[in-house]
C-alpha cells in the first residue's frame, strides 16, 4: 500500500511540476514520467487490493486505482496519444465501480466526475485523429449548428450522435441522477446538464434539446447563468426553426437575466427579435464601451456590445453593417477575453455573408433572374475585402487561441477562395504551410506547397517552402532529450531531411538562405563526432548567402556559420592544443623551455587570430563571447603550461655545463666554488625573470579576453558554459595573479567596469549580473 501510495504522489508531483513550465519538451517529459508513475500506481494498488478483497479499506483502495487509470488515459490524451481500448474500458469500470458501491459514499461525486471527464477525454482523442487523419479516423468536431440552403430555405440539419459523443451525455446525466445538490461542490450538475443538452442542440436534434433545456430555464431563470444560457439558446433554436411566434414569446416573456450584465444582453437579445434594430443599438454600445475608462464597467459594456452584434448578425447577416457587426463584436468579446466566442462571431459572418451564390451574383450577375440581374463590381469587391478581412481576423484568434489545425486549415481556404487577389492567396498558402509543418500534416503541406507554384510564387519562395516541408521532420526531434527510442528516429529522420535539401538546393541562389540552415540542421542532427564537414559545409553556405545578399552579419545565418566556425576550431584546438589534452608539458634547461614556450606563443597568436575572425565576421553576440572566451583558454592553456613547469622537468643547466659547475663546486678551490655559485644564482634569477616576463604578458592579453567576453555577455544578456568558465578562471587567477594585477588588466575593457572585490563575489558563485540600458547593475 504504501509503495502504491509513493507512486501516486510521486505520479501527481510530476504532473504539478509540468504544469509550472513553460517548455513544451520539458513539460512532456515530465507528463511521461506522471503516466509511468501512475501504471506503477494502478499495478501496485491492484495488487494490494487483491491480497484481501474483503478488507476494511478496501473501497478507499479501490477509489485509488481507479485514480490511477483514470489519469493513465488522461494524460495520454494530454500527449497527443491515443489510450488503449482497454485502458479506457479498465479506467471506466474502474470509476463506475467506486460510483456506484453501496460500501460508502465518501469518493462518490470524484468518481462520477471520473466518468464525465473519461467521456470527455476519449472524444477529445476522437477529434484529435479526425484532425490528424483527414477524416479517416475519429469523430469530427462539432461546434456550431448545420445549416443548409440560404436566406428563407435555410433548414437546419438534424444528424444522430456519434457513440462517444452520445456517451458523454450519458456521462452527465449519470452524474446528474446520483450526485444531490449538496454533495455536488464544483456545482457541476447544472453544467453538465447544459452541456448534454447544448450537444443535442449542435447535432441539430431541436426536440431532444427543447426538453432538456426547458426544465434548465423553469428551474433557473432569472436565478443564475444556466436559466439565462437555456433561455438563449430556446430562442435561438426557434431563430433557426423560423418559428416567430416562439420567439416572440420568449423575447416578451419573463426575464432569465439575474445581474445587470444579463439584463444588458438580454435586453439586446429581446429587441433584435422584435425589430432588428440590434445593429444600432449594437453600435451606441461599442461607442460607449470604446470610450469608457478601463475598469468592470467597461468589461459590461463590452459583452452587452458583442452580444448584441451576435444575435444582430444571426438575424440578419446580408445587411451592410453585417461586416462591422462582426469585427465589432469579435472584438468586443477579445476585450473581455473570450476569443472562444470571437471565433464564432467570424465563423459566423463568413458562413453567412461570404455564401458563395451571393458572391457570384454581385461578380457575374444573374442573367436567369426576371429581370436579369446586372453584375455589381463595387459591391463584390467590398464584399470580398471585408470577407478577407474576416479570414484573416479568424486564423489570427485561432493562433492565439492555440487551435493551429483550425487556423492551418483557415489560411488553406482563404488561398483556395478565388474571389482574393494572387498576391493574398500565395501568402495564406505560405502560412498555411508553415502552420501544417508544426502538425507534420504531410497531406497538408503538399497541398500547400502546391497551391503556392500555381499560384506563381517566386522562386525564394519556393526555396523557403520547400525548406518549411523539409523542418517538419526537424521539428518531431528534440535536440535536448535523450538519443533514444522514438527520438533517435526522429533525428535521423531530421538528417535525411536536411541532407536532402542540401543536395537539391545547394549553390541555388534563390535557395541560399535557407541552404545555410540545411546544412548546420544536417551538422547538428549528426553524432559530435561527425559533424565537421556539415560544420565546413556551413561555412561555405553562409559566404555564397552573404554574396547574394549583401551584409547579413548578425543574422541568424549568420548565428549558424559562426557556430559552424567555432566549432571547427574548437575541436582543433583541444585536439592540438589545449592544455587539458596534454600540450604545452614543458621539460629540458630554461633556455629550452622559454623557446618551446615562445613557439606555443606565436602559435597561440596564430588561434586567436582565427577566433577573431569569428568575431569580426558574423557579428553575433553570443559567439563574439564565446569567441572571446575561447581565445582566453588559449592564453591561458601556454601560460598555465609554463606556470606548472618545475623540476624534474625543468633544469637550470645541460648536462655538460652540470658536470663543470658541480666540478668547481667540488674542488678546493674557494674561487671556483663561489664562481660556481655565482652562476647558479644568477642563471636562476634570469629564468625566473625569464618566466615572470613571459607570464605577465601572457596574463594580460588572457584577462583581457576573458574580461572582455564577460563585458560582452553582459550587454547582451548572453548564457553559454564558455562563459561560465571564463568567470570560474577570473576568479581562479585573482588568486594566481593578485587582486592589484587583475584590476589593472581587467580594468582596461572599460565595458566590464570592473572594482575591487569582484572577483572575490565571482568566485562565491555571484557572477556579473547584466546591466540593463541606462539602468544600473
Amino acid at each position: 500500500k504504501r509503495a502504491a501510495a509513493d507512486h501516486t504522489n510521486l505520479a501527481r508531483s510530476y504532473y504539478d511540476k509540468a504544469l509550472e513550465l513553460n517548455d513544451e519538451a520539458e513539460q512532456r517529459a515530465l507528463i511521461e514520467r506522471a503516466v509511468a508513475e501512475y501504471r506503477l500506481a494502478e499495478k501496485a494498488w491492484a495488487a494490494f487490493i487483491q491480497q484481501d478483497p474483503t478488507a476494511l479499506d478496501v473501497y478507499e483502495s479501490r477509489f485509488w486505482l481507479a485514480d490511477a487509470r483514470y489519469w493513465v488515459v488522461v494524460l495520454q490524451v494530454a500527449l497527443g496519444r491515443s489510450p488503449t481500448t482497454d485502458e479506457v474500458r479498465s479506467a471506466r469500470e474502474a470509476a463506475i465501480g467506486v460510483r456506484d458501491s453501496n460500501e460508502d459514499d465518501k469518493y462518490l461525486q470524484p468518481a462520477a466526475y471520473y466518468v464525465v471527464a473519461l467521456a470527455d477525454k476519449v472524444l477529445e482523442d476522437a477529434h484529435r485523429r479526425f484532425e490528424e487523419t483527414g477524416g479517416r479516423e475519429g469523430v469530427a468536431r462539432r461546434e456550431e449548428v448545420r445549416l443548409d440552403g440560404e436566406g428563407s430555405n435555410r433548414k437546419v440539419v438534424r444528424e444522430p450522435l456519434h457513440a462517444l459523443v452520445l456517451e458523454t451525455v450519458r456521462a452527465r446525466d449519470e452524474y446528474n441522477a446520483r450526485i444531490p445538490v449538496e454533495s455536488d461542490p464544483q456545482k457541476n450538475g447544472p453544467l453538465y446538464a447544459f452541456q448534454a443538452a447544448d450537444t443535442h442542440f449542435l447535432y441539430g436534434q431541436f426536440d431532444e434539446a427543447r426538453k432538456r433545456f426547458r426544465p434548465l430555464y423553469d428551474q433557473y431563470c432569472g436565478k443564475n447563468e444556466w436559466g439565462y444560457k437555456a433561455w438563449e439558446k430556446l430562442i435561438s433554436m426557434s431563430n433557426l426553426e423560423g418559428d416567430a411566434d416562439e420567439s416572440r414569446r420568449l423575447a416578451e416573456g419573463k426575464s432569465c437575466a439575474y445581474d445587470e450584465e444579463t439584463q444588458r444582453a438580454e435586453a439586446s437579445i429581446r429587441k433584435p427579435v422584435r425589430d432588428f434594430g440590434a445593429y444600432v443599438d449594437a453600435r451606441r454600445l461599442y461607442d460607449q464601451a470604446e470610450k469608457m475608462p478601463d475598469g468592470p464597467e467597461r468589461v459590461k459594456k463590452w459583452r452587452e456590445a458583442a452580444a448584441a452584434y451576435k444575435v444582430a448578425l444571426d438575424a440578419a447577416p446580408d445587411r451592410d453593417e453585417a461586416p462591422e457587426a462582426a469585427m465589432n463584436g469579435a472584438f468586443a468579446y477579445k476585450q473581455v477575453g473570450e476569443y472562444d466566442k470571437a471565433i464564432e462571431m467570424y465563423e459566423l459572418f463568413i458562413s453567412r455573408y461570404g455564401s458563395e451564390t451571393t458572391l457570384a451574383k454581385l461578380k457575374n450577375g444573374d442573367p436567369k433572374a426576371k429581370p436579369p440581374v446586372a453584375p455589381k463590381p463595387k459591391q463584390y469587391e467590398e464584399r470580398t475585402q471585408y470577407l478577407k478581412g474576416a479570414y484573416d481576423a479568424l486564423a489570427a484568434a485561432y493562433v492565439l487561441f492555440f487551435n493551429y489545425p483550425r487556423a492551418a486549415e483557415t489560411y488553406d481556404k482563404i488561398a483556395s477562395t478565388q474571389h482574393f487577389s494572387e498576391a493574398d492567396r500565395r501568402e495564406a498558402a505560405r502560412q498555411a504551410l508553415t502552420l501544417y509543418s508544426s502538425l507534420n500534416d504531410q497531406t497538408g503541406m503538399a497541398r500547400a506547397r502546391s497551391r503556392m507554384a500555381e499560384l506563381h510564387a517566386s522562386p525564394e519562395a519556393m526555396a523557403e517552402a520547400d525548406f518549411i516541408v523539409a523542418s517538419a521532420a526537424l521539428k518531431r526531434w528534440d535536440p535536448y532529450s535523450a538519443d533514444r527510442g522514438a527520438n533517435a528516429t526522429a533525428r535521423l529522420a531530421a538528417q535525411r531531411a536536411m541532407d536532402e535539401y542540401y543536395r537539391q538546393h545547394k549553390g541555388k541562389n534563390a535557395a541560399a538562405q535557407y541552404v545555410v540552415h540545411a546544412a548546420y540542421w544536417a551538422a547538428r542532427a549528426r553524432p559530435a563526432t561527425d559533424r565537421a564537414v556539415w560544420w565546413k559545409s556551413t561555412v561555405a553556405a553562409f559566404e555564397q548567402y552573404r554574396r547574394v545578399k549583401g551584409n547579413v552579419a548578425g543574422s541568424r545565418e549568420a548565428a549558424m556559420a559562426a557556430e559552424a566556425d567555432y566549432s571547427l576550431i574548437d575541436d582543433e584546438l583541444q585536439r592540438k592544443f589545449d592544455y587539458e589534452a596534454g600540450f604545452h608539458r614543458y621539460k629540458g634547461t630554461a633556455v629550452q623551455v622559454l623557446n618551446r614556450y615562445r613557439a606555443d606563443v606565436a602559435e597561440a597568436k596564430r588561434w586567436d587570430d582565427r577566433l577573431q575572425h569569428v568575431i569580426d565576421t558574423y557579428g553575433v553576440p553570443e559567439w563574439t563571447a564565446v569567441a572571446l572566451a575561447r581565445q582566453g583558454t588559449v592564453w591561458d592553456s601556454v601560460r598555465t603550461g609554463l606556470y606548472n613547469t618545475r623540476p624534474p622537468d625543468l633544469r637550470m643547466f645541460d648536462a655538460k655545463q652540470e658536470a663543470l659547475l658541480q666540478r668547481a663546486e667540488n674542488s678546493d678551490n674557494p674561487d671556483l666554488q663561489a664562481r660556481a655559485d655565482e652562476i647558479r644564482v644568477s642563471v636562476q634569477q634570469q629564468w625566473r625573470d625569464a618566466r615572470e616576463k613571459e607570464l605577465n604578458g601572457a596574463d594580460e592579453v588572457m584577462v583581457d579576453r576573458y574580461a572582455k567576453s564577460v563585458a560582452v555577455a553582459r550587454r547582451f544578456n548572453v548564457s553559454n558554459p564558455a562563459l561560465t568558465h571564463a568567470i570560474r578562471r577570473l576568479a581562479f587567477f585573482t588568486d594566481v595573479i593578485g587582486e592589484a594585477k587583475m584590476k589593472q588588466f581587467a580594468g582596461r575593457v572599460k565595458e566590464l567596469g570592473y572594482t575591487d572585490g569582484m572577483s572575490v563575489r565571482w568566485r562565491r558563485g555571484r557572477g556579473p549580473a547584466p546591466v540593463a540600458p541606462g539602468g544600473r547593475r
